[in-house]
């Protein structure tokens, strides 16, 4: 019989065997592809199989669970919070051109030029750089970058919730001054134009979050070093944390769901 014939026929076989093992779930023998081989007068075929379960990625379930994965990581705290503090200390409205500038020259293009090498070799961050191994140091940068990032990023939501279950209380407690917090202490709600007393004190909400409740600095490292840990912060951390995992527990399955809220509470 002729090779190629033989070839055709052996093809028609595959794929009937293939169509009937469709209603079985559980065979994993499905064959991927087929090396064909004639030496002489003898005919040699190699079936390859391949499992179903070799270490398929989890997929979008929609485009629009990405598109707002990418807002929810440019948007955050520094957009409202520290970019206005930058802007203002390097130039006011100055600052802006050179930071638009390099924004549309360096910016925006490594970042779409990270999102295709993302798309396009569907691997993580340090596999998809086996393209030019030369280059995988960049991606272990980015993954500590991340890690660094993450850690204090999650201290600073750490801050935020402990400033949430503060303000469940009927006065606002850095809205006032304790007689303990020492004459220079200034109710945050007080109000006096001509009061150079007041003007040269110290808000109450500074001294909330700097010395006496949140963050407890003090004045000097002399007596005690660092202190003692402030254990309704590091419950607030763990907090943190339990919620990190517990958004990442199933990857974008459970962390694409979140994002079409993120981006539009920023705060």
């Amino acid at each position: 019989m002729d090779d190629a014939a033989e070839y055709q026929k052996l093809r028609r076989n595959m794929k009937g065997d293939q169509g009937s093992s469709e209603g079985h779930p559980g065979s994993n023998d499905g064959i991927s592809s087929v090396i064909y081989s004639a030496e002489g007068e003898e005919l040699t075929i190699n079936c390859e199989a391949e499992s179903e379960s070799s270490g398929q990625r989890d997929q979008w379930s929609r485009g629009v669970e990405f598109l707002f994965s990418c807002i929810a990581l440019s948007v955050g705290l520094g957009n409202v919070w520290r970019f206005p503090f930058i802007a203002l200390e390097n130039g006011g409205g100055a600052f802006l051109i050179p930071y638009v500038i390099v924004l549309l020259l360096i910016g925006r293009p490594v970042y779409y030029l990270e999102v295709i090498i993302g798309q396009f070799s569907s691997r993580g961050c340090i596999r998809a750089f086996d393209m030019a191994p030369i280059m995988r140091g960049i991606a272990y940068g980015q993954v500590y970058s991340t890690a660094l990032a993450t850690t204090y990023y999650a201290c600073i939501m750490a801050l935020t919730i402990r400033y949430l279950v503060a303000s469940f209380s009927e006065v606002l407690p850095w809205t006032y001054c304790l007689v303990e917090w020492g004459k220079s202490c200034v109710a945050t709600g007080a109000t006096a134009a001509n009061d150079s007393s007041i003007v040269q004190g110290v808000s109450s909400a500074e001294l909330f979050f700097t010395q006496v409740t949140v963050l407890r600095e003090p004045e000097s490292l002399d007596d005690n070093g660092l202190g003692t840990p402030s254990w309704d912060l590091v419950l607030c951390l763990l907090a943190t944390w339990v919620i990190i995992g517990t958004i990442l527990s199933k990857g974008i399955r459970s962390s694409g769901k979140l994002p079409i809220s993120w981006p539009c509470f920023p705060m």
